[in-house]
């Protein structure tokens, strides 16, 4: 497969696998369950799943990669990806869906940020303007000046959720450094150790007890867990990292629709200017100079093809008139 054909395949994964993931909010929400119960659910039915996806893969598996580095890695991206569940799942508790995702969304420019640092990946100058301004976005989000009630909570829930950005970002980042690995296989690991520390969490007496809430737990554990991180694991491999970041923008835009559409949370003036200014930042950070140079002189070549084409049909036009 073409580099070109591989970039398409992670962007595609990418696209589906944010479209999937921004309604998790409001199945965590509807399943009545605490952080620890929906996390040790999600591990329970995303390992059984992936498993029996890693044992029946079409072509079998002679050597896994499993490196002391690559081990290393595995585990520590699992520990920082469980700690990013139970964060982000408590933010929804103080916030609402859409303003604890579009806070989340700020793993991207983290992830962003390591590839430059860690990786010298080349960031353009308006990449890091898209990282301030997506910053300044998460301060006007949060509205730290506020002191009523309301706003203590609000802020609370804003802060977890930034925190569960930075686990997110690192573990994202870390699962790139993973080398010859398969990404079912690298989940699946990740999922199977967090199980036995979130087994003595697990409030067994809380289990839900209808079938509906079953359903919500089994959609986040086959969807949001197993189908969602294969999908992500691969863009991550096919995609440089601005990309990566560019598609993360569909998160918080299905999100804010599903807590719009499903609870009618209102959309007031100050949290539209700090969603506005995290995802311009985020579109900032695929833009650069070469983008916008390349970008006029295509606009020019066209203006200047239109009018020699307008000329010449103003001369067959005069032409037919005499």
């Amino acid at each position: 497969m073409s580099s070109t054909e591989q970039i398409w395949k992670g962007r595609l994964h990418m696209t589906l696998a944010m479209i999937f993931v921004a309604t998790i909010g409001v199945f965590v929400k509807e399943s009545g369950q605490s952080a620890m119960n929906i996390i040790f659910a999600r591990c329970l039915i995303g390992s059984f799943v992936l498993g029996i996806l890693y044992l029946f893969r079409r072509t079998p598996q002679i050597n896994t990669g499993l490196t002391k580095k690559n081990l290393t890695f595995i585990l520590l991206g699992g520990f920082l990806l469980v700690s990013n569940w139970i964060m982000l799942f408590q933010s929804y508790r103080y916030t609402s869906i859409g303003m604890s995702s579009v806070v989340y969304e700020t793993s991207a420019l983290f992830y962003l940020l390591m590839n430059v640092i860690f990786l010298k990946f080349k960031a353009s100058k308006m990449s890091i303007v898209g990282v301030f301004v997506s910053l300044f976005g998460v301060f006007v989000l949060s509205n730290p000046l506020t002191f009523s009630d309301q706003g203590i909570q609000v802020f609370w829930g804003i802060g977890l959720a930034l925190a569960a950005a930075i686990c997110y970002g690192s573990s994202s980042f870390l699962v790139k450094m993973i080398e010859g690995v398969p990404q079912r296989l690298i989940i699946l690991i990740q999922l199977m150790s967090a199980l036995p520390l979130f087994a003595c969490l697990v409030n067994w007496k809380a289990l839900p007890g209808g079938a509906l809430e079953w359903f919500y737990l089994l959609v986040m554990g086959v969807v949001h867990t197993a189908f969602v991180y294969i999908l992500i694991y691969s863009a991550v491999k096919k995609l440089p990292a601005s990309q990566m970041a560019a598609l993360h923008y569909l998160y918080p835009a299905v999100a804010v629709l599903a807590d719009y559409l499903i609870y009618g949370t209102p959309l007031t003036a100050r949290t539209g200017v700090g969603f506005a200014m995290i995802l311009s930042g985020i579109l900032f950070t695929q833009m650069d100079i070469k983008f916008i140079h390349n970008t006029q002189s295509r606009v020019k070549s066209l203006s200047v093809g239109f009018r020699m084409c307008l000329r010449q049909s103003l001369k067959v036009f005069d032409h037919d008139k005499t």
